[in-house]
């Protein structure tokens, strides 16, 4: 199947789940109902382990426990010397100044971090939909 009989399929019926659902209940709508259609029913009804397993492979396990200590993995030593010049040609001056004033070998507070990554994810709201405006990456060498 490609991205665009995939994405009608998925706009028709939101998940794999309800996908078969409706075939299995042959209650596929008319929007399927041409002979290309009924042959991707036929290879869908053929493929559904695959499809399954294709769906289990892609989806991200957000529950898995981590055993991780951020205050562990905390780093102080930075080399200014040889961070300096490349702080400057990236355009990093808020490091450059934290690392002129010491700031950077200062420990962060990690007390408010959760030890599951997603539990730390804030989700943006959005007022107004972006605009990205297609630009030519600048240079890093």
């Amino acid at each position: 199947m490609g991205e665009k009989g995939a994405i009608r399929l998925l706009t028709l019926y939101p998940s794999l789940e309800e996908i078969y659902a409706a075939i299995e209940n042959d209650n596929v709508t008319t929007a399927l109902s041409s002979i290309k259609d009924k042959n991707l029913i036929a290879k869908l009804k053929a493929q559904k382990e695959q499809a399954y397993f294709s769906k289990c492979l892609v989806t991200i396990d957000r529950q898995v426990p981590i055993d991780f200590d951020l205050k562990s993995v905390s780093f102080t030593g930075f080399n200014y010397d040889a961070l300096s010049p490349l702080f400057r040609d990236l355009g990093f001056t808020s490091l450059i100044k934290k690392a002129e004033e010491g700031a950077l070998d200062q420990p962060t507070e990690v007390s408010s971090f959760s030890s599951h990554p997603s539990q730390n994810l804030k989700r943006p709201s959005l007022k107004k939909p972006i605009t990205v405006k297609k630009t030519a990456p600048p240079s890093l060498f």
